[in-house]
């Protein structure tokens, strides 16, 4: 009997296994595998956090290099580059300027076309260094918001503060999410608030648990989080912050260290 990880395996790898082990049995040993990742050992750790000092090198580039005479694609080359010369590996590695409607979508891509100057723009830089992944992104405005963007860009932080004030040990994650949902501000529909607002991060860019309304489990001590609180409306665009945080023992640890006021 052989366990396998069916959610990672191509339905053509799963064939060739099959031929080449044809006296073989199968089980899905997914749930069981990631329970054992969720909790990070110490070096596991340290990798971690070297990951996220060079994903924070990429986000201050961006900070000081994103102008509306540029386009998306020009810049998120440039962040990439950058990366790729503190230590990022290549596989993995993703920086993403994006403006407008699009920023919402995790999977756009940068285009060939002017970063806007009235809509908010989402800088989000993914790196994998030696097998282990961080994730950090910002969103910023490069004109003058209106009083309704800057009212929206505050409903995101302090969704950002209100997960940051419950991460700590034995603490149910849809407990969580629904304190954040009903605590970070009224001025707009709760629904403006995409969830998950995070999901624990590690060998891949999503592990399980993610922070979902619907999740049974709780944190525990060694769990390392991404939180990525991000708000979305049809009228004023998008704002999303992502932070990396340890699950420690009498409490949590932010990992990352950028501000979050960038507006």
């Amino acid at each position: 009997m052989m366990g396998v990880q069916h959610e990672w395996l191509s339905v053509r790898g799963f064939d060739r296994l099959k031929a080449t082990f044809p006296e073989a049995g199968f089980k899905d040993v997914s749930e069981a595998i990631w329970k054992i990742k969720q909790v990070k050992d110490s070096a596991e750790i340290e990798l971690i956090r070297k990951a996220v000092v060079v994903a924070e090198i990429g986000l201050r580039m961006a900070l000081e290099t994103v102008e509306a005479s540029k386009t998306e694609e020009e810049v998120s080359q440039e962040i990439e580059s950058v990366l790729r010369g503190a230590g990022a590996q290549r596989d993995g590695t993703r920086a993403v300027v994006l403006s407008g409607e699009r920023a919402m979508n995790p999977r756009a891509r940068p285009l060939f076309r002017p970063i806007g100057s009235k809509s908010f723009v989402t800088l989000d830089i993914t790196v994998n260094s030696s097998g282990y992944f961080a994730e950090v992104s910002r969103t910023i405005h490069l004109g003058r918001p209106s009083d309704e963007q800057r009212k929206f860009f505050k409903f995101v932080s302090n969704a950002r503060k209100q997960i940051l004030k419950n991460l700590e040990p034995d603490v149910m994650i849809s407990e969580l999410v629904g304190k954040v949902r009903k605590k970070s501000g009224r001025h707009f529909p709760s629904d403006s608030l995409i969830v998950p607002l995070g999901s624990c991060i590690g060998l891949d860019i999503r592990e399980h648990p993610s922070l979902s309304p619907g999740s049974e489990q709780s944190l525990r001590a060694g769990m390392v989080f991404v939180i990525r609180p991000t708000g979305f409306s049809p009228e004023l665009g998008c704002v999303t912050m992502a932070d990396v945080v340890l699950i420690t023992d009498d409490g949590h640890e932010l990992l990352s260290t950028l501000s979050t006021e960038t507006l």
